[in-house]
């Protein structure tokens, strides 16, 4: 999700849509800007060494977020 310039709709099915964020990332709540569809947003594998940092706000929620999964979070991890 490095370019949401334009609209990206996904999940245009009636499955779950679920964005794994496996890398030490830094997901910010622009970054679903022009997102539709996107309903779960899944912290896994790399992301138990406390690198991860997840801010969500209006924009993710405005995308259809509803569920952060974290079960793959570490201790340390920002999640806000």
């Amino acid at each position: 999700m490095s370019d949401t310039s334009t609209t990206n709709s996904v999940g245009a099915t009636s499955d779950t849509c679920t964005l794994d964020v496996t890398t030490d990332a830094a997901v910010s709540d622009a970054a679903f800007a022009n997102v539709t569809g996107m309903e779960v947003l899944r912290l896994v594998a790399d992301a138990a060494d406390d690198a991860q940092s997840v801010t969500l706000g209006t924009a993710a929620a405005a995308a259809g977020l509803t569920t952060v999964d974290t079960t793959g979070a570490g201790s340390a991890d920002r999640i806000t």
